[in-house]
């Protein structure tokens, strides 16, 4: 992850801070979020025991990052005159439905 995480927490403590907050820039709370990001954590509270080392949710759970990702699909498949296609059901078993 760029900044790398526990570099980026190395500075930020050599130049003084006592505490960290970690806002994972995510759009889900899989993979990264649910596996390295606490690994990652732990190693700063290990590390740096006397800063208060905190995480926030993940971006992509916040409603604003959604609406704001929603209107930018919408611009941009407004600007675009192919068909549009919506997929609805689960990721292995799905259907496509035309929407424009």
């Amino acid at each position: 992850m760029a900044p790398e995480l526990l570099l980026a927490g190395e500075e930020l403590v050599a130049a003084g801070c006592d505490a960290l907050q970690v806002v994972p820039i995510f759009l889900d709370k899989e993979g990264h979020v649910r596996d390295d990001v606490p690994a990652l954590i732990d190693a700063l509270r290990a590390r740096y025991s006397a800063v208060n080392v905190t995480v926030q949710p993940a971006a992509g759970e916040d409603g604003g990052v959604i609406d704001a990702l929603a209107s930018f699909c919408i611009r941009e498949l407004e600007t675009d005159s192919r068909p549009i296609f919506r997929a609805y059901g689960t990721r292995h078993n799905y259907k496509l439905c035309a929407i424009k």
